[in-house]
Order: structure tokens, then C-alpha cells, then sequence
């Protein structure tokens, strides 16, 4: 679902500029991924795949961020709460606390998912799409859904494959234009 739900972020922007093709690791393809660009969701899969992309400096990783009106909500969160933050993975939980890291999200008291630990005293959990991993006594659950890939991905890949139509230019900033950027030095000199 993940894998789709990006296809169609690109697809938003990119649709009829570029071909979008999905490759998954756990059912690898005799030639690998190919392209002008191969994205990945974290550092531990482009080390993954690095041996079989042709050329390593094609990989980018996914920078992506959550939609706006979901930060108004966990902002307003009371200092200091215990927030269970749940995701599928270790690795993911934790990509997904320093994102809200990076959005500003530095009042709480983020508390990873372990799903070997009970977490009685906490009632609020924060998950990307995952609510299936939620502990069940927690009742108050902000799902932000999937995260969206964030314009500064956009960018790094518009100059790869070498796009500076303004059509595409216009689909990113819509695109974008509901989404919390990561960088707001970015986002705002990109909308310049």
C-alpha cells in the first residue's frame, strides 16, 4: 500500500514526463532496479540495494512529511505528554520521531513503540497509517495516514532526470501546498 500511495504522489507531479515503475526487495527482479533515479524509504535499504544499481549516486532517499492540519493537532498536545509513537518497524518508529523532530514537534515526551512493552500510562499515540500496531486501551489516536513525499525529494529529483517544465511546476505546488515542508527555506524559495 505504501509503495502505491508514493507511485501516486510522483504520479501527481510527474505523470506524463517521466515512468514510475515499483520494485520491492523482497521480490528482487534479475536486473534490479534501473532508472535515472532509484528512491528508496530509508538508509538501510539504498545500502541494501546499492551492489545492484548501476550507478549508486542515482539513489536517493525519501524525504517525506505529513499533511498540515495534522501538526495543528499534535501541536496542541500538552507539554510535556507521554506520546506512544507507532510504526511497523524499529527503524521506521524512529525516522518517524525525527521527523516530527524536525517539524517541531519538541514539547512531548515521544516515546518509540516497543510491542513487547504494555505502555499503561500512556493514552495518546501518534502513527503514520499503522493503527493495526496501536495498542488497544489507547483511545486517543492521531493517524497522520501515509507520509507524502516532501518537496525537497521533488527537487533533488526534477534536477536528476533533468524536468524544469512548468507544468510540473504548477503540479508541485499544489501538490505541496497541503503538506508541512521539512525545510521551510526550501519550500518558500521554491515558491518564489
Amino acid at each position: 500500500p505504501v509503495g502505491g500511495f508514493l507511485r501516486r504522489n510522483l504520479e501527481t507531479v510527474l505523470d506524463g514526463f517521466v515512468d514510475v515503475a515499483n520494485y520491492y526487495l523482497d521480490t528482487p527482479t534479475p536486473e534490479g532496479p534501473s532508472g535515472d533515479v532509484v528512491m528508496v524509504m530509508t538508509r538501510e535499504k539504498a545500502v541494501q540495494i546499492r551492489q545492484a544499481v548501476a550507478d549508486p549516486k542515482r539513489i536517493v532517499i525519501v524525504n517525506r512529511t505529513i499533511p498540515r492540519n495534522l501538526i495543528y493537532r499534535i501541536l496542541s498536545i500538552p507539554l510535556g505528554t507521554r506520546v506512544l509513537v507507532v510504526n511497523d518497524s524499529t527503524e521506521t518508529t524512529l525516522d518517524f520521531i525525527s521527523l516530527l523532530y524536525r517539524l517541531g514537534v519538541d514539547h512531548l515526551d515521544l516515546v518509540p513503540f516497543d510491542p513487547r512493552i504494555d505502555y499503561p500510562d500512556v493514552s495518546i499515540a501518534i502513527t503514520p497509517g499503522e493503527l493495526i500496531f496501536v495498542p488497544a486501551h489507547i483511545e486517543n489516536v492521531i493517524d497522520t495516514g501515509n507520509r507524502s513525499i516532501d518537496i525537497s525529494t521533488f527537487i533533488q529529483v526534477l534536477d536528476m532526470v533533468n524536468v524544469s517544465d512548468p507544468e510540473v511546476h504548477r503540479r508541485l505546488l499544489r501538490y505541496s501546498a497541503n503538506l508541512v515542508p521539512l525545510e521551510s527555506g526550501v519550500d518558500n524559495q521554491y515558491r518564489q
